[in-house]
Order: structure tokens, then sequence, then C-alpha cells
């Protein structure tokens, strides 16, 4: 409430009405599939009103809990507009509120590290197969 930052690990996805995907895992090839991780993924169909109902539901009460406003009032004002103008809509600066994500410019060496696939594998490799590699790069 005075400005403390609250750090937030869970993952949750609502895309549109149409997906909710609740869990564990980040969206990189990591989580997805190296990692044991556990997720729930909701899709509406076209003509499932009240499941992309409960969707937008639960998106409005996320939002209204982050913005100290009531779901209600989130529904209100997203009608018609882009939840990004509506959160802009309910941005203040003391208080809870949600902010925009400072971009931070990376370091050569962070580059250098982020492109490495030992931090996100396109598929699970046996350690010792990586290790190896490792080791006899310096030979």
């Amino acid at each position: 409430a005075d400005g403390t930052p609250i750090y937030v690990h869970a993952k949750i996805m609502i895309i549109d009405d149409w997906l909710l995907k609740v869990g564990s895992s980040n969206l990189n090839n990591r989580s997805m599939g190296f990692d044991t991780e556990c997720d729930l993924a909701i899709e509406a169909g076209d003509k499932d009103k009240d499941c992309r109902a409960g969707i937008a539901a639960l998106l409005d009460d996320l939002l209204g809990e982050h913005l100290s406003v009531t779901p209600k009032e989130i529904a209100a004002a997203r009608d018609g507009t882009s939840i990004i103008k509506t959160i802009e809509t309910f941005i203040r600066p003391r208080g809870r509120t949600l902010k925009p994500l400072e971009v931070t410019v990376l370091s050569d060496a962070d580059k250098k590290l982020a492109q490495d696939s030992i931090l996100d594998p396109e598929r699970p490799e046996h350690f010792t197969r990586r290790l190896k590699g490792i080791f006899s790069a310096g030979d």
C-alpha cells in the first residue's frame, strides 16, 4: 500500500476471454519441456458464452485486486476498449496499482548468456553430454 512492491511468482495467462492458463510453467523451452511443471488450461469454444464470461470475470477480479477497484468497475472500463487502456484508467501514483514494466538494456555478457541453450534447452538432454561439451571446450 505504501509503494512496497509485491513479487508474485504465479503464472496466469488470459487471452481475449477465450483462453485461461494457470500454472507453474514459464513460456519458454525449459519450462514447457525440460522442468517438471503443472498447468491447467481452459479454452472457451465459440458457443460457450458461460465459459467466456467466467474467464472475463476472473480477469476483472484479478485486475480489480491489483488496481484496488471492484471487478464491476474494471468490467465497465474495459467494455469496448483494450486491457492496456483499462489499466491506465486506474493507475495511480500511490497505493495499490500496476506500473509499466521498464525494459532493461542487456549487457553483452547478459545477451550471450541469454542466447546459450543451457538455460533454455529445446528438449531434455542428459547432463553428462552437456558437461562433456563444457569441459572439452578448453582443450
